[in-house]
This record gives C-alpha cells, structure tokens and sequence, in this order.
C-alpha cells in the first residue's frame, strides 16, 4: 500500500467519522443530502463501506452496511429509479463481499438474483447503458450461481461488443 494514500484516507476517514461518530449517523447524513435521489443511498454507502475498510474500521462498516440494508425500503425503488437503484444495488453486492461474504449472503443472494432477472436479452442493462451494465457484472462475476456467473458473461460480452478502437467503452444512453 502506498503510505501516501494510506495517511490521505485515514485523515479523510477521520474527517468523516468527526461528522457522523457511527454508521447509522453516516446513513442518516447520506440519506440527508440524496432527497432527491434516494436510489443513490446504497451506492453511497457501498463507497463508505469500502472507505471504512480501507483504514481496517470494521465496526463502522458493519454499522453503515446494517444500516443501508435495514433502509433499503428507502432506496431500493426499481419502479421509480431503475437506473440508480440497480446501481446501489451492484455496488453494494461487492462492498457486502468484502466486509464479510458470509454474514452478508442472504442479502447479496436477493441483490444479485434482483440484477440477473433485470437483464436485457443483450446482456446489457437499462436499454445499453455501460455504467450500470458494468456495475452489475461485476456484482454476478463471482457468484456461486452458474446462472448468475452467465449472467455475468453476457454483460462482459456486451461490454467487450462497445469498445471503441482505442479501448475505451462507448457510452449508450448513459445518463450517469
């Protein structure tokens, strides 16, 4: 690890924790500043989670993910939000994994049955749209289901079928 990065992300996680002392006041703060885009509240936690474990708090990140989780009657809107819910949604697939697989896998089993039925024939998500599509690959990749790791396929598939000459994906009606 960089020690660099290491002292820029403890002094930033510090600033953090000096605002919101646990995860439930964190969730509550997110949640503050997305009124308007409450979808958003999974994949903001996601990042904290991470940020947490980056500087080895894992009380605050048990904190922030049983919070998000007890709130997603807040955020999980695929009827209202399709696009940031199925985002929060990947993201957070990932950042439950990296906090503890075990603990988290009811939750990540429903996440991630939730993005492989809400896949397009194409293998990507939400009309083409490349940031959420990569979003929920990523989350199937490594699934213990083999539907889900085709799932998955698929949308490396697609993603791969939008690269550009150069290498960079191409953005399909990316509203991100």
């Amino acid at each position: 690890e960089d020690p660099d990065y290491g002292t820029a992300a403890r002094d930033l996680f510090d600033r953090i924790r000096a605002s919101s002392p646990s995860g439930k006041a964190e969730i509550d703060r997110i949640a503050n500043g997305r009124k308007a885009t409450p979808a958003l509240l999974g994949y903001d936690a996601a990042m904290a989670i991470r940020a947490a474990l980056s500087v080895d708090d894992r009380r605050y990140a048990f904190e922030l993910a049983d919070q998000v989780i007890a709130r997603s009657g807040t955020w999980y809107r695929p009827r209202d939000d399709r696009r940031f819910t199925l985002v929060s949604t990947a993201a957070l697939v990932s950042a439950l994994e990296a906090l503890d697989e075990a603990h988290y896998r009811r939750t990540i089993d429903k996440m991630r049955a939730r993005l492989a039925n809400s896949q397009e024939a194409s293998g990507a998500w939400l009309e083409n749209e490349t940031q959420p599509s990569a979003q929920a690959t990523l989350a199937l990749l490594y699934s213990p289901q083999a539907a889900e790791r085709e799932a998955a396929q698929r949308g490396v598939r697609w993603l791969i079928s939008t690269l550009l000459e150069k290498g960079s994906l191409a953005t399909f009606n990316d509203y991100m």
